[in-house]
């Protein structure tokens, strides 16, 4: 029963054995990542140049997600805030250098009011949205990151199988002596002065023909 159970996890840890190789020189040619779905949110697991890692990056994303909207949207509106005072400090220049600019409304009075106008909506829309927001009510989850190298688990998986492969090689050698002394390989018999069968335990000899 033991050696049965024996050689079952040998079978097992060289089938490990064989995809850790296969898995460990595929982590050289390319860069693959599947994302894992655990108790603790979105992980990654990751296998490059001859390491497989994991970690928690994913879920950090989703939990930095809302910061980031809110954020992006106030670059937004910073960058049309100075669009627009960029806009509004032209036309003005380009008012104040007419003659007799101060008895004139046109056009270019009125797109100053437009600018100047925009400028202040973009400055100011960014509040109520922050106000509004729903900032998450859990802080951003810890970083965790683990990684192990595929020459480690390689060593670890090969151990099972060369013992089960050592274990085979030496029962062969000793069964291969028993035949050439003629004894008997089923219960250790001296076959000298019954080389067909043995009397011990009825087995046949291996020299015997069929």
């Amino acid at each position: 029963m033991l050696r049965r159970a024996f050689a079952l996890m040998s079978i097992v840890s060289l089938a490990l054995l064989i995809l850790c190789a296969a898995l460990w020189i595929w982590s050289y040619r390319s860069h693959s990542a599947y994302p894992v779905w655990t108790s603790e949110g979105l992980w990654e697991v990751s296998a490059r140049e001859g390491r497989i890692a994991i970690d928690n990056e994913p879920q950090r994303g989703l939990d930095r997600a809302p910061f980031r909207a809110v954020t992006r949207f106030r670059e937004q509106q910073r960058e049309l805030r100075i669009m627009h005072s960029k806009r509004y400090a032209a036309l003005r220049e380009q008012w104040e250098n007419r003659p007799n600019h101060l008895n004139e409304i046109d056009d270019t009075v009125r797109e100053m009011a437009v600018e100047s106008r925009k400028a202040q909506d973009a400055e100011y829309r960014i509040l109520p949205i922050m106000s509004r927001a729903k900032w998450p009510r859990w802080p951003i989850t810890p970083r965790a990151s683990y990684s192990v190298r595929y020459s480690l688990i390689f060593r670890a998986t090969s151990v099972l199988p060369v013992l089960w492969l050592a274990s085979i090689f030496r029962q062969a050698r000793r069964r291969q002596r028993q035949i050439d002394n003629q004894i008997c390989t089923a219960c250790g018999y001296d076959l000298r002065a019954t080389p067909l069968r043995c009397p011990e335990c009825g087995a046949a000899s291996q020299d015997s023909d069929p």
